[in-house]
């Protein structure tokens, strides 16, 4: 029966609260996964009170092998195994390690790499999968090698207890999991996730998805990604909402049963990037959304990469005949840095400011008046952050509608890189305004009537004849100059420190080789002349899967230029299925 005097949990603990939840809705259930068809996995359902009683159990047995704040790397299929292992990790005080399944060698040295900083204990899997684990770390982790252990999905008997959660390492400034980040340019940064931070941001999530009581969450985000585990993951649990997850790769094969799932389970909230409503506009068909009733979706959090206006505009034009309403559409800013959201739009249409190219490209946010603009979509505003645009160069504070670095200061922002001292000081302890304690996020942007508007990566900037251009302004012009790019990457990078050269690689349509490539490459140049007043100095056509992405899809530009630089792209494009395109 459930207990309805229990006591709220006086502290957003995450841990604190799927107690309190196990005694207030025991029966109610939690989180289910379904199938790549869209059925309930009955195996893979579970209550608050089931739940709580796996995670205890979990917790008690990595306390019977470790010690308190040993790391504890998860490598599982999305699924139970994973939820059980991290929560447990989470009862015991152990640091969680999530990380994703290799898939290629490339993908095993990353993970080697992880093993290998964040010193790991144990390495957690599926009964499945453990002699491939094992098998894997007796050909790469020769040296220090750590014990593979089986995560248990079975309920257990409900005499058994939990660890005490008054011990030490349950101290809100413990650390509750190590988010490893895409390592793009350079080895894997493990950012420490404090209990404090994971908690705040919890509760700004909730804050800003404004769900009713009791509501359903669903997606499909991998589950080693922070916006997988936090938002979509972690929330409901700490929200009191029912989950229902799918399978990344389910997504990308059908993703109508992404909207399919939101509609059967009259979910209320949902969480993706922006990738994701493109491809839902594109491959979604009329017949499929006659069967959808989106309705209840209340918000729709969209972030993790650059956010556009029109992928928005048609994406809330294509399902509001299935009942979606454009005020669900919540553009959003966040990163691992600061545990997840820093940012969040209001609960209204999303806010599109029309700027002069030109203006942009010298550091200004002026409205547009005439020919030369761009859509920047606000990211909103903070709530229980401070959020600063700062003058790189002076570290001070800079006036609205000027762009300039975002940094972060408040409870969200993570402890720092795990064993990394330097890259730490280097991004976590910055000044504003003589004022320590500030995550330099590497992002630019501008502060417009209150409202955040990402600009890029500071990074990622091409500078040609002194104005700033975008890499994401480019790729979107290229794979838009001609039919036979539809659907495929690109990436737009410099040549060089400020030499002004610019270089597409772009991805080709499956099916496109009819096109006549010297007149695709000429609508390329055409489009990026006429789109930023810019001219491009190569461009490489490649097959699909060429572009490099990070584990949460972006694009991987400093690996880009680098494989330019090397001539990697004329042996892969002349001896690809295109011909000598490129000779």
């Amino acid at each position: 029966m459930p207990d309805t005097h229990a006591a709220a949990p006086t502290t957003p603990d995450l841990v604190a609260r799927l107690e309190y939840f196990a005694t207030t809705r025991p029966d109610a259930i939690a989180v289910e996964y379904v199938d790549d068809r869209g059925h309930v996995i009955e195996e893979q359902t579970r209550t608050w009170s089931q739940l709580h009683r796996t995670a205890s159990a979990t917790g008690s047995d990595l306390l019977a092998r470790h010690d308190p704040r040993d790391r504890v790397l998860i490598l599982t299929a999305p699924g139970l195994g994973f939820l059980n292992a991290f929560l447990g990790c989470l009862y015991a005080g152990m640091i969680a390690v999530p990380a994703p399944l290799p898939t290629d060698e490339k993908g095993m040295s990353r993970l080697a790499r992880i093993v290998t900083d964040a010193g790991v204990s144990e390495i957690i899997t599926t009964t499945d999968l453990a002699p491939v684990v094992e098998g894997w770390l007796g050909e790469s982790m020769s040296d220090n090698c750590p014990s593979v252990g089986v995560i248990e999905t079975a309920v257990p008997d409900e005499t058994l207890g939990s660890p005490s959660h008054a011990q030490p390492f349950h101290s809100p400034d413990a650390i509750a999991f190590l988010q490893y980040t895409s390592g793009s340019t350079s080895d894997p940064k493990g950012v420490m996730v404090t209990r404090r931070n994971l908690a705040h941001n919890l509760a700004v999530i909730d804050r800003a998805s404004r769900l009713p009581d009791s509501s359903t969450v669903a997606g499909w985000l991998p589950h080693f990604h922070d916006m997988g585990l936090i938002g979509q993951i972690l929330y409901p649990l700490f929200g009191g909402h029912r989950g229902v997850h799918m399978s990344p790769a389910t997504f990308l094969k059908r993703p109508h049963l992404w909207l399919k799932m939101l509609s059967d389970f009259r979910a209320a909230g949902t969480v993706a990037p922006n990738f994701a409503f493109d491809m839902c506009v594109r491959r979604v068909t009329e017949e499929q959304i006659r069967d959808l009733d989106l309705s209840k979706i209340r918000t729709v959090l969209n972030g993790s990469e650059p956010i556009r206006a029109q992928t928005l505009r048609a994406f809330a034009d294509r399902f509001a005949g299935a009942g979606l309403a454009v005020e669900a559409l919540c553009p959003c800013y966040g990163l691992a840095e600061s545990t997840l959201m820093v940012t969040s739009d209001d609960p209204e249409p999303f806010h599109v400011l029309e700027v002069d190219e030109d203006a942009l490209a010298e550091n200004r946010v002026v409205p547009a008046v005439a020919d030369g603009l761009r859509s920047l979509v606000s990211c909103g505003r903070a709530e229980g952050l401070d959020v600063a645009i700062v003058d790189p160069r002076t570290e001070a504070r800079m006036v609205d509608g000027r762009i300039g670095e975002i940094r972060v200061r408040g409870a969200s922002v993570a402890a720092g890189y795990w064993n990394n001292a330097a890259a730490t000081a280097e991004t976590f302890e910055r000044t504003v305004d003589g004022l320590g304690g500030y995550l330099c996020t590497g992002d630019l942007g501008a502060f417009v009537d209150g409202r955040l508007y990402v600009t890029g990566r500071a990074k990622d900037v091409i500078i040609v004849n002194g104005r700033n251009l975008y890499p994401q302004d480019i790729e979107h012009s290229s794979r838009e100059a001609h039919p036979a790019l539809a659907g495929g990457l690109a990436a737009a990078f410099g040549t060089g420190e400020n030499d002004g050269r610019i270089v597409v690689v772009q991805e080709v349509a499956d099916g496109g080789g009819d096109a006549n490539w010297a007149d695709v490459r000429s609508c390329i140049r055409e489009r990026i002349r006429l789109d930023h007043g810019a001219a491009v100095a190569a461009i490489i056509l490649t097959p699909r899967k060429t572009v490099s992405r990070t584990t949460s899809g972006k694009i991987r530009r400093a690996e880009m230029r680098t494989r330019f630089l090397d001539g990697a792209f004329d042996e892969i494009a002349i001896g690809s299925v295109l011909g000598r395109v490129n000779a």
